[in-house]
């Protein structure tokens, strides 16, 4: 698959191929080339939930919960109230042992209307 993602014409079929990558990363549990499909499947689709999703859990499984929230806040920039960001935000917390912050964050997320 890494092979065609070079040769791959055009564009729909460059994305189909990182997407079936960034399943196979993650399957494998191979976190930092998820990381870097991630990044390229961002700059074509930055709105994309799955991409988003996949990209903050990869960045948590590598420990860098700081990055994995500041993307979950960025996201909420854009989109307030997201509640995939929110969700996200109270994972980084419990990743980070900060029990007190995700409790507060799944407040709101409860809280929110929907």
């Amino acid at each position: 698959m890494s092979a065609a993602q070079k040769t791959a014409g055009e564009e729909t079929a460059k994305t189909n191929i990182r997407l079936a990558l960034l399943a196979g990363y993650m399957s494998l549990g191979d976190y930092a080339n998820a990381l870097t499909t991630c990044e390229a499947l961002a700059k074509h689709d930055p709105e994309s939930r799955w991409v988003f999703l996949e990209e903050t859990f990869a960045l948590r499984a590598r420990g860098r919960i700081r990055e994995a929230d500041s993307l979950a806040a960025s996201r909420l920039k854009r989109l307030p109230g997201d509640p995939d960001a929110t969700r996200t935000q109270v994972y980084d917390a419990v990743a980070a042992g900060n029990y007190a912050l995700a409790q507060r964050r799944l407040k709101a997320l409860r809280e929110e209307p929907q």
